[in-house]
């Protein structure tokens, strides 16, 4: 089977976007193939819906949310309509309304906005308390000062599905400012150490900051991929998270799978 697809690199954490039209029922049979293509490395599978007129739409492999692919895709819809605006609409899986991605050039980069967490659960796990950040289509568990162990990541896992159930899940290793994200998406059964995640960036800024007084609340989180810069804005108790930073994306190619 041809296809013809992009590779973005959102800050390491590479994701293909099928621009071939695609039926849901098959995105997880093909999303694992492509990343069981060693050359490509990708970590994620994007399969795009409309890419002719606003919103466009884009679905993940899982139809989970992911920031980091959101705001790629609103760049390659910026690229490929040759748009002489920087707000981009998009409509993407996971999310309840249509975001606007912000995007500039030289470098490329892009920010989206993301309707900020839903709440933030204390987790007890073996005596020690964690935050959970629930987000639509994915929740973060906060391990911070740890080092990874997967025995725990697969108890916590099993724990997170059965007790607050989302698309997807993210365990969250934060040490200084440091993020070792391990994502686990629950419709393709695939864990992955990726090299960023957006959702977790705006995760781990907005648990830091919700209770801040008003202003703009900034960090850069290093991922071993790169950096994703976040800005928590609060007024009035009020938050609105953006997440961002330098992306790259590919011209189109056809791989066989």
């Amino acid at each position: 089977m041809e296809l013809k697809i992009v590779i973005a690199n959102p800050a390491g954490n590479i994701t293909a976007f099928v621009l071939n039209k695609i039926e849901e029922k098959d995105y997880q049979v093909i999303a694992q193939r492509i990343m069981a293509l060693p050359k490509l490395k990708v970590e994620q599978v994007g399969f795009v819906k409309n890419l002719t007129y606003e919103p466009y739409e884009m679905d993940m492999m899982g139809l989970e949310f992911c920031g980091n692919a959101t705001r790629c895709f609103g760049y390659l819809a910026y690229r490929a309509n040759k748009l002489n605006k920087d707000d981009i609409n998009v409509n993407v899986s996971g999310a309840k309304k249509i975001l606007t991605v912000h995007v500039d050039n030289n470098p490329p980069r892009s920010t989206v906005e993301i309707d900020k967490p839903e709440k933030i659960i204390e987790i007890e796990y073996k005596k020690k308390i964690h935050p959970l950040v629930v987000m639509e289509g994915i929740s973060h568990l906060i391990i911070e000062d740890e080092e990874v162990n997967t025995l725990k990541i697969s108890e916590l896992l099993d724990i997170l599905d059965e007790k607050y159930p989302n698309d997807a899940y993210g365990i969250l290793y934060y040490h200084d400012n440091r993020i070792d994200p391990h994502v686990y998406v629950k419709a393709t059964n695939s864990l992955v150490n990726e090299s960023s995640c957006g959702s977790g960036a705006i995760a781990v800024g907005y648990y830091l900051h919700h209770n801040d007084q008003d202003g703009f609340h900034r960090n850069s989180f290093t991922f071993k991929g790169g950096t994703i810069e976040t800005t928590m804005v609060i007024k009035d108790k009020e938050c609105k998270c953006f997440m961002g930073g330098i992306i790259s994306i590919s011209d189109e190619m056809i791989i066989t799978i």
